[in-house]
């Protein structure tokens, strides 16, 4: 029993102390940019809003020969 037990190969403390401190670094790396594509998608969504106001502003001017009241 003990033969089997010392046969059998795994990771050693050392070897995923690396692994995890490699990920760590990984992920370091990776949030500054995943946080600035979520600014650019939030910044792009809200100059299309303000489009689509716009546009909805000119509409109404036009088929109503005035500004909305507020």
């Amino acid at each position: 029993m003990m033969r089997l037990l010392r046969d059998q190969r795994g990771l050693t403390l050392t070897e995923l102390l690396a692994v995890l401190l490699i990920l760590g670094i990984l992920v370091v790396l990776a949030l500054p940019n995943y946080l600035a594509a979520e600014n650019d998608a939030r910044n792009t969504v809200d100059q299309g809003n303000v489009r689509a106001i716009n546009a909805a502003l000119a509409l109404y001017r036009h088929r109503n020969n005035r500004c909305p009241a507020s």
